[in-house]
């Protein structure tokens, strides 16, 4: 709903698949920190967590933020964002490769569910904003907000209320 030049482009961009009966949105994110690969869906449905489970067995369910190319793109056809390491890494861009490569031999999506077995399913329910005015490191002393310096190995784990981040 935005009106910058990226919101015109995707627009545009999605008028174009919808004609062309697109059959899935794939977008391929490097990321930072120690996570494994996984992929994220913004819409519960079978045919996208099987194109989300293709990929990794560890699925982010989110909706926040909202300005993403997979939820303008879960409106025409399955999408899913895919997280696939950090940038250098050889292994990436080959799981990333090899994955597409898979998507491009699909005849359909199934629309059975996904085994409960064959998905560790996560639902982002917040996201931490650290205000511009702070400053804020990870294990470094002498900041506004310190937060853990292992903090990664928190990701994917469910915690205990009132686990400390920082």
């Amino acid at each position: 709903s935005g009106g910058t030049p990226e919101h015109e482009m995707m627009r545009h961009v999605m008028e174009i698949m919808q004609r062309r009966g697109v059959f899935a949105s794939i977008d391929v994110h490097n990321i930072t920190g120690l996570n494994p690969h996984y992929a994220c869906v913004n819409v519960i449905d079978h045919r996208f967590l099987h194109l989300a489970t293709m990929f990794s067995r560890t699925v982010v369910y989110f909706l926040r933020p909202c300005g993403v190319q997979s939820i303008a793109m879960a409106k025409i056809c399955p999408s899913v964002t895919l997280e696939c390491g950090k940038p250098g890494q050889s292994y990436g861009v080959e799981h990333a490769a090899e994955y597409l490569d898979s998507c491009l031999h699909l005849a359909a999506h199934p629309e059975h569910p996904v085994a409960h077995h064959d998905i560790d399913l996560f639902h982002t329910v917040a996201i931490v904003k650290v205000p511009d005015e702070l400053s804020f490191s990870f294990g470094e002393p002498g900041v506004d907000l310190q937060f853990a310096e292992d903090l990664d190995y928190l990701n994917f784990r469910e915690l205990p209320r009132g686990t400390s981040i920082g």
